[in-house]
């Protein structure tokens, strides 16, 4: 890495991040480090990256994340922050990564073609899920037939769920997991397909 990254240049990171006009346009009243590691990030490489506990003047509080990028999901309620584990944390940050980089692309187009929607909701109904609302839906390659992700609310046994992944394949999470409940619930799902922790820096 070109520059030395530890605990104090992320606290100062994530002030300057803070105090943009488009954040709360101030610095933290306090913020201090409290997860670090070392993992591979998409499109980045081998990296360090850092979640940051801070607290504004007007008393909100977050966890925010920075390394590669600087990012906090401010909407959260500091008592539902709580309620993550770090590793969810840096889940849900990487799928939301990827998902704004790939969006903000000057040829992404983000509608699937309506055959393979389709597709998904009939394997959904085959596997005995009923009541199914489309949520999301997500693109990665522009080209006809290329991979497209949804997520959809579904019920099965009285229970509610949410339907994430592919035709091909699909992931199911309780409406109730933590990350499912207080961010968009592909953020959680791709950042663990992605899984950084459990990949080398051989190609780094």
């Amino acid at each position: 890495m070109s520059e030395h990254k530890d605990q104090q240049w992320a606290v100062d990171e994530m002030a300057d991040w803070l105090a943009h006009p488009m954040g709360f346009g101030e610095r933290p009243t306090e913020a201090h480090v409290i997860y670090e590691n070392e993992v591979q990030w998409p499109s980045v490489g081998f990296t360090k990256i850092f979640l940051v506990q801070y607290e504004m003047s007007n008393g909100v509080k977050g966890i925010g994340f920075t390394g590669p990028i600087t990012w906090s999901f401010i909407a959260i309620d500091w008592k539902n922050w709580t309620s993550f584990a770090h590793e969810e944390l840096i889940y849900c940050y990487a799928g939301w990564y990827i998902q704004f980089t790939l969006s903000h692309q000057e040829n992404y187009v983000s509608e699937s073609i309506p055959e393979a929607k389709q597709e998904f909701f009939e394997r959904l109904r085959r596997d005995g899920y009923q009541d199914l609302l489309l949520k999301d839906q997500f693109t990665l390659d522009n080209d006809e037939g290329g991979t497209s992700f949804y997520t959809v609310e579904a019920n099965k046994d009285g229970k509610s769920f949410y339907a994430i992944g592919t035709v091909g394949e699909y992931k199911i999470y309780e409406k109730e997991f933590v990350p499912m409940k207080h961010l968009p619930p592909f953020f959680y799902y791709l950042g663990q397909e992605l899984d950084p922790f459990t990949q080398d820096d051989e190609d780094a």
